[in-house]
């Protein structure tokens, strides 16, 4: 069974909140354990040091498990090399789109058995459908998580949960608010 915890957004902030997500994502994971930082939802250049941020959010957490921490590679046989031999993925947020990165590739078959987690667009990313409040409108995810989503809810973006419940099949609809975190198993 795969593991998806999906993050609201904002997940570098220091709030219990956050620390009790990052512990989540090694909670199952064994005594030796790989964490690949999947960061394409950003510009390139800023790869390096948003996973450097992330691991440094980690390793302040004084976990017991020894961290193997691997940037993602945009090859796409390294990145498949990369997700085999991981246990702990992160897709983090950011502006771009991730899935031209993983056309062509069998995600499902390739995450499972995984802990699997995503931030904004890396829960976006993981969804079926969703509500990007920024562009206001319902795109098509990889559809890993047979879900519908919006990240940075608040009460003023009431409408993309009926917009989201009225676009195509029945799926659940989450919302997530900043630092919130839902952990869902598929």
């Amino acid at each position: 069974m795969t593991k998806f915890i999906l993050h609201g957004g904002g997940t570098s902030k220091k709030v219990k909140e956050n620390n009790l997500f990052w512990k989540e994502l090694f909670r199952d994971a064994p005594g030796h354990v790989t964490y690949l930082g999947v960061y394409f939802a950003r510009n390139k250049d800023a790869w390096q040091k948003t996973f450097e941020r992330y691991n440094n959010c980690i390793r302040q957490l004084n976990l017991t498990k020894k961290i193997n921490f691997v940037l993602a590679n945009d090859d796409t046989s390294t990145l498949i090399e990369q997700i085999e031999n991981s246990d702990v993925i992160f897709f983090s947020g950011g502006e771009s789109y991730i899935d031209p990165f993983f056309e062509g590739i069998d995600l499902k078959d390739l995450l499972d058995e995984k802990t699997i987690t995503g931030s904004s667009m890396g829960t976006y990313f993981l969804s079926t459908y969703y509500y990007r409040n920024s562009t206001n409108e319902i795109r098509e995810g990889s559809g890993l998580l047979p879900i519908k989503v919006t990240c940075h809810y608040n009460d003023e973006r009431r409408d993309a949960v009926s917009k989201l419940n009225d676009y195509k099949e029945c799926l659940d609809v989450h919302t997530l608010r900043d630092e919130q975190v839902i952990v869902l198993y598929n």
